[in-house]
C-alpha cells in the first residue's frame, strides 16, 4: 500500500519500520497480475477487445464497434473541434453522433491535431495507467488478500470501464497519486491539493473525494481555497454543465443510484406514487437515520483528525465519499464503482479485527462491495435487483463510517473505543484500545507535515 511518511507515523500504533504485511514479498500482487492477465487472455481468445460483452462486462449485444466507445466520444470531439463545431451540442464526427458529455477542458488536446485513429492507443493507455495505480494502491498484499483484490479488479463493473475506455479510470489513478502525495511533505501536499482540484474540474463528481481533506488539521484553511476556485469554475461553466447533463445517457441496466431502487419500488407497487425526483430526499433521510443510530451506539472514532498518517484510511474516506455522494444524487454507470477499490485495503484490515471499527458490520460491508462490483442485470428478482439491495446496504454502511470518521468527536456515547487500523507487527491490522490510547496515539492528531 502507499506508505505514509515517517514524519506522520506518530498517528499510527506502530512505526513504518516495524510494519510487515502477512504474506508479503509480493505474493498477493503476483496473484492479482495473474488474474488480470488470465482475464485478458480469455478476452483475446474470444475475439479481442470487441468481445467484452461476452464476459458480462459491456451491456450490449452485438458488440459496439469501433471499440472503446467512451474514449471515442472524446477523440471524435477533437476532430470536430478542429472544424470549429460546438461538440457539446452536436458531434457528427462520432460514429453514433453523440455530443461530448465532458467539460470543455477535455478539448484542449485538439490543438495537437489528434484524431480518432488514436482511440485504441489512448484507451489502452488509460487502462494501463489504471492497473498500475491499483497495484500501487494495494502494495504487497498477502495471498488471500491478493485473491480478493484480483476478484475486485476483474469484476464486471471494473471491466466495464476498461471495455469502454472510460476516463473514470484515469480519475482513479489521479486520486491515488493525490493520496500518495498528501502526507509526504508540505510541498507534496500542495501538489496533492492541486490534483484534487484537477480531478474535480475534469469530471465534477470527484469533488466528493475532498472529504479526505477534512482529515487534516486546519482543514478549513486547507480546503477553502479549493472551494473558492471550484465555485468560480462552476459559475463560469454552468451552461456547459447543463448541456453535459442533458447529453449523458441514463440506463437502469449496469447502473447504480438511489433513483433506480426508488423507481423499482414504484413499478412493483411496493411504494407506489414515489417519483424519481424524491430519491435524493429518501436516500438522505435513510442515511441520516443510519448515521444517527450508529453514532448513538457509541461506535465513534476520535474524529476527523484520527489516524492522520494513515494513507489507507484516507483512501477509504475518498472512495466511500465518492460512492455515497454519487449514489444519493445521480444515476451512474457501474464503471464508477471502481472507486470502491479505494476502500478495500482498510476494509480488509477492519474485517480482520471487526470489533469497534468505524464501519458497521465490516465483513458484511465487504461482501456488499463485491456484490455491487459483480452483480448486475442478470441477477434480478421480482422486486429489487440483488445488486440494488447490496448498493443500498453499502450506501448506508459507508455513509455511517464517513460520519464516524469525519464528524467532530464526542457525538457518540464513547470517545474512541477499540479501533483497528492498518499498521505494524505481523498482522494486517493493529488494535488500539481506549486503555492504551495515551501510549499508542497522541492525545490530539499531529500536525500535517
Amino acid at each position: 500500500m502507499l506508505q505514509a511518511p515517517k514524519e506522520g507515523s506518530r498517528a499510527t500504533a506502530a512505526s513504518p519500520a516495524d510494519s510487515t504485511r502477512v504474506g508479503g514479498r509480493g505474493t498477493g500482487r503476483r496473484v492479482v497480475v495473474a488474474m488480470l492477465l488470465g482475464y485478458l487472455a480469455l478476452l483475446m481468445a474470444l475475439g479481442g477487445f470487441d468481445q467484452w460483452q461476452r464476459l458480462g462486462s459491456v451491456p450490449v449485444a452485438p458488440p459496439l464497434t469501433p471499440s472503446f466507445v467512451d474514449t471515442r466520444v472524446i477523440t471524435s470531439a477533437w476532430e470536430c473541434q478542429q472544424r470549429d463545431l460546438d461538440v457539446l451540442k452536436t458531434n457528427p464526427c462520432d460514429p453514433w453522433h453523440r455530443p461530448m458529455n465532458y467539460p470543455r477542458i477535455w478539448l484542449a488536446p485538439a490543438i495537437f491535431g489528434i484524431t480518432q485513429e488514436a482511440t485504441v492507443a489512448l484507451g489502452l493507455a488509460v487502462g494501463a495507467i489504471f492497473c498500475v495505480s491499483f497495484l500501487a494502491l494495494i502494495g504487497r498484499p498477502s495471498l488471500l488478500e491478493g485473491v480478493a483484490y484480483g476478484l475486485a479488479l476483474v469484476s464486471p463493473a471494473v471491466m466495464l470501464g476498461l471495455g469502454v475506455g472510460n476516463v473514470d479510470l484515469l480519475i482513479f489513478a489521479l486520486i491515488v497519486g493525490a493520496l500518495a502525495l498528501l502526507r509526504r511533505s508540505r510541498r507534496s501536499r500542495v501538489l496533492a491539493h492541486g490534483l484534487f482540484l484537477v480531478v474535480a474540474v475534469l469530471k465534477l463528481y470527484p469533488v466528493l473525494a475532498w472529504a479526505v481533506l477534512l482529515r487534516q488539521r486546519r482543514s478549513l484553511r486547507a480546503i477553502l481555497p479549493l472551494v473558492i476556485l471550484f465555485a468560480l469554475y462552476l459559475a463560469a461553466t454552468w451552461g456547459d454543465i447543463a448541456a453535459i447533463r442533458a447529453a449523458t445517457p441514463q440506463m437502469d441496466v449496469f447502473s447504480y443510484g438511489a433513483q433506480i431502487g426508488v423507481e423499482q419500488l414504484d413499478r412493483n407497487g411496493i411504494i407506489p406514487l414515489v417519483t424519481a425526483a424524491a430519491s435524493p430526499v429518501i436516500a438522505a433521510a435513510a442515511l441520516s437515520l443510519a448515521c444517527g443510530a450508529w453514532l448513538w451506539r457509541g461506535r465513534r472514532s476520535a474524529g476527523a483528525g484520527a489516524f492522520a498518517g494513515s494513507v489507507e484510511v484516507d483512501a477509504f474516506v475518498a472512495g466511500a465519499a465518492i460512492y455515497v455522494g454519487t449514489f444519493m444524487v445521480a444515476q451512474n454507470f457501474d464503471y464508477r464503482l471502481v472507486f470502491l477499490l479505494l476502500t478495500l485495503p482498510q476494509l480488509l484490515a477492519w474485517c480482520d479485527q471487526p470489533r469497534a471499527v468505524p464501519v458497521p458490520v465490516p465483513r458484511l460491508t465487504l461482501i456488499a462491495v463485491f456484490a455491487a462490483l459483480w452483480l448486475g442485470e442478470p441477477f434480478s428478482s421480482n422486486g429489487l435487483h440483488t445488486e440494488e439491495i447490496a448498493n443500498w446496504f453499502l450506501f448506508l454502511s459507508l455513509g455511517s463510517a464517513l460520519a464516524a470518521l469525519l464528524l467532530p468527536r464526542g457525538l457518540g456515547r464513547s470517545a474512541l473505543g477499540r479501533v483497528a487500523i492498518r499498521g505494524g507487527g505481523h498482522r494486517p491490522g493493529v488494535t488500539v484500545t481506549a486503555a492504551n490510547r495515551t501510549q499508542q496515539l497522541p492525545k490530539r492528531a499531529p500536525a500535517d507535515p
